[in-house]
């Protein structure tokens, strides 16, 4: 491991000129398999200590608290940024202070003067609407400006679609929705999903316009069944008996159960509350292999899953 870390040396070309090396004391070989493993390793132990909620992603950082004392929440938040800062200087981890920013979340439409929040010395802004992973947030979290973002996205590749489809095949119209239209629908779709009809109607449209310019449908068509005839999933699915027959699941729901399926897994960081779930015992007229597969979840009211 030293030797894979140790007398690393970087250069620069320009135009074919190639500068002097450069020896390389810090940091890990960008574009590694080891790289990000190393990097996490190096930044684990930064939530140590700290009274606040800390989240770690790549080199991502967020610390987060809740609470009803303001005044008091932000002092600890104050003293933990003061951590933060001492495990800065000794791992020598410098963070860039012009991409800290705060966001108090609350949804009184009344809030007093927020104290200030410091890090190195240096104030943090503090705004009212933050990119974060790509989900946007606004302090009262509602994800209509989310869904206004993908839409502004998505917008002019479904224009773009329609006017390209007297030249296209319906295969390349496909592959266009896929790559730039579908991706960016599906991303965060389990948490803004449970959005009304009024607020998800604009991506229908997206999705709605995307089908009939691939499909080469007239207008008026069920979405539900110009989607399947190109083998897409709905965004949402009206729950009736004709659309049933058609297509069981909309793409929202399908993540939801996923999400499910590895929360009840444990493949992920959530835990569902006891009282919520429990285990109940069944039998099998065959043997199984294993003795914890004989355990299928229960909802509070005993009714099995």
């Amino acid at each position: 491991m030293e030797s894979y870390l140790s007398n690393r040396k970087i250069v620069t070309v320009v135009e074919g000129s190639t500068s002097d090396e450069l020896l390389i004391s810090c940091g890990v070989p960008q574009g590694s398999v080891l790289g990000p493993l190393l990097c996490l390793i190096y930044i684990n132990d930064l939530p140590n200590g700290l009274d606040s909620t800390t989240l770690l992603y790549a080199d991502d950082v967020s610390l987060h608290r809740e609470g009803s004392d303001i005044q008091r929440d932000f002092m600890i938040m104050n003293e933990d940024l003061a951590k933060v800062e001492d495990w800065s200087n000794k791992w020598k981890l410098d963070f860039n202070i012009k991409k800290c920013v705060s966001m108090f979340f609350t949804r009184s439409n009344t809030v007093t003067t927020l104290p200030t929040l410091k890090i190195k010395y240096q104030l943090i802004e503090n705004v009212t609407e933050h990119k974060h992973l790509g989900l946007l947030f606004i302090p009262n979290l509602d994800l209509s400006c989310h869904i206004q973002s993908t839409v502004s996205g998505c917008s002019p590749v479904a224009d773009g679609m329609k006017y390209l489809s007297q030249f296209l095949s319906r295969q390349a119209l496909k592959l266009i929705y896929n790559s730039y239209i579908l991706t960016q629908i599906n991303y965060a779709s389990v948490i803004y999903c449970g959005s009304t009809q009024k607020v998800l109607g604009p991506l229908h449209t997206i999705q709605y316009n995307a089908a009939l310019a691939a499909s080469g449908t007239v207008g008026g068509s069920s979405n539900e069944k110009v989607c399947i005839e190109l083998g897409w999933i709905p965004l949402t699915v009206k729950h009736t008996n004709t659309v049933e027959q058609l297509v069981k699941y909309s793409i929202s729901e399908i993540h939801r159960l996923c999400l499910f399926f590895k929360i009840l897994r444990g493949r992920t960081i959530i835990d569902l509350p006891s009282s919520f779930i429990q285990h109940t015992t069944y039998t099998k007229e065959h043997n199984l292999r294993s003795q914890n597969s004989n355990l299928l979840p229960s909802t509070k009211a005993g009714l099995q899953v």
